[in-house]
């Protein structure tokens, strides 16, 4: 390993009420999850601690990954959209589905997570060359195996959580907001 890379662990559950003291400390932020709530929860963390988030998602034969909350430094505002401006309101639990409740071909989040992984490392070295995928969404369609980028909607100038004006000012309870089953835990 690294010598210069320092791990620390944690042995206690990532919630909302410890998020931004955990988050606060590092240079970024890694969604790995499948499920909305904490896609909710990670956004707003973004946005809050101003910390950039690398968002990945995998469903079936599909994978996505974006930037959320890109800034050349802390006090720039960040260019491109966060979840929330996409996504204001949390979609019927009905309507959303999980890896482990619709499944997933695994090579699919490997594929996401090795992208995820150069993403992340183009970021904390300072390589950006307006090529981070911030404002845009690269998909992978395992089926016909192809890759396309497509240019996400601007900012929300009223976005509960970054506009200039923003209501949400701390983390929630995200598994009430997004009306989820209890068996579907922010993790």
């Amino acid at each position: 390993m690294n010598s210069n890379i320092k791990v620390t662990p944690y042995t206690i559950e990532f919630k909302p009420e410890n998020a931004v003291q955990i988050a606060s400390n590092y240079d970024l932020i890694v969604d790995c999850t499948d499920n909305v709530p904490t896609r909710y929860m990670l956004s707003d963390l973004s946005v809050i601690t101003k910390v950039p988030l690398i968002s990945g998602s995998a469903l079936k034969m599909e994978g996505q990954l974006t930037v959320y909350g890109y800034r050349r430094s802390r006090n720039e505002k960040s260019s491109g959209p966060c979840y929330r401006c996409l996504f204001p309101t949390p979609p019927p639990a009905a309507a959303v589905g999980s890896c482990s409740a619709n499944g997933v071909a695994g090579p699919v989040p490997g594929a996401i997570g090795a992208l995820q992984a150069l993403e992340a490392i183009k970021l904390l070295v300072g390589r950006d060359r307006g090529d981070l995928l911030v404002g845009r969404m690269l998909i992978l369609d395992g089926e016909d195996m192809t890759f396309r980028t497509v240019k996400l909607r601007p900012k929300n100038p009223k976005c509960e959580s970054c506009s200039d004006q923003p209501k949400i000012k701390q983390l929630t309870n995200y598994e009430v907001l997004c009306k989820m089953q209890s068996k579907e835990k922010v993790v």
